[in-house]
This record gives C-alpha cells, sequence and structure tokens, in this order.
C-alpha cells in the first residue's frame, strides 16, 4: 500500500512522497497490546508504523493515518477535509443531521485521539456497521470535528463520491448559504504587511512583542499577513461576534493557525494581548483578529503565515456554514491539548515550514 508522507502538501505531491508500506506488517500491529498512558503507547504505535514500512522506504515517514487507510480493500481510500464537510462535522447537531442526509451510506465516527486510537474505534465501528448491513462497506465516513473518508476503485469513483457529499452538503445548506459558499476565493489582496502598517507597528513597537519575534528567530522580524476580506467582516464586531471562531475546530487548523486565536479590541493593545497569550497558552498566536479591521496571520516565515490565513479562512467558512446545522461545536479541550502536545503533529508543522 502506498500512502501520503507525513507532512507533504497534496497540492504539489509527486510520487516519490508517498511511502510504500507493508500490509501484512500494518495488519499485525492490531494484534499488539500498547501501554495505557498516552505518550507511552503513541510511542510504541509510531515505532510498529515505521516498522511495517517497506524496504527502501526507510528515509521517509508515513502518515499517522496509515492503519486508517489499510482497513479498507478498496484500491483507493481518500481521506479528506472539505470545507462543506466541516461545516457539518464542527457543528452541534453534526451527528443527527448526517444521519437525515446520508441515512445508511454514512458512518459517524465520535470525536476520539487521531491516529492509532482513532483507527482503532474506526475498525470496530467499520465491522459493527457491516454486519448490520450484509457485509456493506459504508460510502461516506464522517469523522467529527475531523473529515471524511471515501473508498473506491476508480478515481473517478472517488470524485463522484465527493460530488454527490458536496451536492447533499449544497442542498442542506442552502440558498444564501450556498450562494456565499460559490463566491468565496482566496484573498488576493492579503499580503505582508510593510513596515510603515499601523498593525506591524503596533506589534515591533510593543515591548512583549519584541519577544514574540525573538522567538521566530533572533533579530528576524516575523511575516505579518493582513486579510480584510468581508468573509471575517461578521465576526470582528465585538468578542462575542467572534466566539463562532474563538477555538478549536479540526488537528488541521490547531497544526497551521494554532489552537485559539488572539483578540484585540484595537491595534494600541496589541501588546497586552501578545502578552496575556504568552502566558496564557505558553505559545504566541498565530492568528490576531482585529475588531473592525481584520485578521492578521503571523508566522517565521511566508509560507507559514500564509498557511495560517489559509486555514483560519477556511474556519471562518465553517463557521459561516455551521448555523445551518445547530451552529459551530469545537474539539473538547483534551483533543485539543492531545493535538497540541503531539509528537506527530509537531513532526508534521516543522515539515510544512
Amino acid at each position: 500500500m502506498w500512502v501520503k508522507a507525513s507532512g507533504t502538501s497534496l497540492g504539489s505531491i509527486i510520487a516519490e512522497n508517498f511511502v510504500r508500506m507493508d500490509r501484512s506488517l500494518l495488519d499485525a500491529i492490531w494484534a499488539k497490546s500498547y501501554p495505557a498512558e498516552t505518550d507511552a503507547r503513541e510511542a510504541a504505535a509510531k515505532e510498529d508504523l515505521l516498522a511495517a514500512r517497506a524496504p527502501g522506504e526507510e528515509e521517509k515517514r508515513p502518515t499517522v493515518e496509515s492503519l486508517l487507510h489499510a482497513l479498507f480493500p478498496h484500491r483507493i481510500v481518500y481521506h479528506s477535509h472539505p470545507t462543506l464537510g466541516g461545516g457539518l462535522l464542527c457543528s452541534v447537531d453534526g451527528e443527527g443531521e448526517a444521519r437525515r442526509l446520508f441515512g445508511d451510506d454514512m458512518l459517524w465516527i465520535p470525536i476520539v485521539n487521531a491516529g492509532y486510537v482513532l483507527a482503532k474505534r474506526l475498525r470496530e465501528e467499520v465491522d459493527a456497521y457491516r454486519a448490520g448491513n450484509g457485509g456493506r462497506w459504508p460510502r461516506f465516513v464522517l469523522m467529527q470535528n475531523h473529515g471524511i473518508v471515501v473508498a473506491g476503485e476508480t478515481s473517478r469513483e472517488i470524485v463522484a463520491l465527493h460530488e454527490e457529499f458536496e451536492g447533499r452538503m449544497i442542498e442542506a445548506i442552502g440558498g444564501e448559504r450556498a450562494s456565499l459558499f460559490s463566491q468565496w476565493a482566496p484573498n488576493a489582496d492579503a499580503a505582508a504587511v510593510n513596515a510603515s502598517g499601523p498593525i506591524r507597528t503596533a506589534l515591533v513597537d510593543a515591548a512583549e512583542a519584541v519577544a514574540t519575534l525573538a522567538a521566530y528567530g533572533g533579530d528576524d522580524a516575523p511575516v505579518v499577513l493582513h486579510d480584510a476580506d468581508p468573509l471575517f467582516s461578521p465576526f470582528l464586531d465585538s468578542r462575542d461576534s467572534f466566539a463562532p471562531l474563538h477555538g478549536a475546530l479540526t488537528p488541521d487548523h490547531i497544526v497551521y493557525a494554532g489552537h485559539l486565536p488572539a483578540w484585540a479590541d484595537d491595534a494600541s493593545d496589541l501588546d497586552e494581548v501578545m502578552s496575556r497569550y504568552r502566558s496564557d497558552h505558553g505559545s504566541d498566536p498565530k492568528i490576531v483578529a482585529l475588531r473592525g479591521v481584520g485578521v492578521v496571520a503571523i508566522g517565521k516565515n511566508r509560507k507559514t503565515a500564509e498557511s495560517a490565513l489559509l486555514l483560519f479562512r477556511d474556519a471562518a467558512k465553517i463557521a459561516t456554514l455551521a448555523p445551518a446545522f445547530g451552529g459551530v461545536q469545537f474539539m473538547p479541550p483534551d483533543q485539543v491539548d492531545f493535538i497540541r502536545n503531539w509528537e506527530v503533529e509537531h513532526f508534521r508543522a516543522r515539515v510544512g515550514e
């Protein structure tokens, strides 16, 4: 089985970015017993996953979700995080609405720790689903606050499943939101704020912000991107209106845009905001929202800043869609802490830099 190497981008992936895995060694993992303690379990599961690489693949690190892919006998197993799906998966009534929309075509997986624990839970749920459905495999696997999985024999079948999923979602979302969704596109005006920009000046002049810059690499100032797209406008009137974005939606949002954005009522508050955030969370924010002004993404280089902004734009779209399904539901604190402290995600973030 070939799986995507951890940290590589699907947008620019080439054949060499896939890792060849030994299916028999992956299957053997299910017979293993792992420690109950989280760090010990994850370390042991990682070593077994690495040991399942085929000869000659030792320099590559397979995606932690390799076991998830290996569960399916289909030729192609495709796991993705569509924004339309996020509106459902990150919502209060997600499971009930998913059952209404997809019926027996769908298998819902409640939120659990990613990696081995998720694959184990999925294996149990798939077995139960097939036992109750004459051996049939689910057409759509929907994982709460995560993403979807579909499987098939051809790429055309995979595309058709995604198009069907998207069509049902657009029908459920309704006219106004579906129309808004079709208009969303990457903001071409998002650019690095120059040294004279008020946001950049406020960041650089503040004493605590100088410490923040040091954390990103000595005297080198980070890349700061400002996005004032109307997409964000409904969320920037007040702290209350920002609430649907003030949390973690999925593991990817945590890895690339941070587990929690910072809020500032005014640019003059940024020194206090940055200092308080570091004190409260032990890290610097990757996203700062400025009331009535826009969103600022901060990264050690342009790639990391752009990734943070891209994922936060996605979060804003999900937060706009979620009211169709009862409103936004964030990941619970224990799940957020797991992702923030997980070695796998630290590795993925480093590779993505």
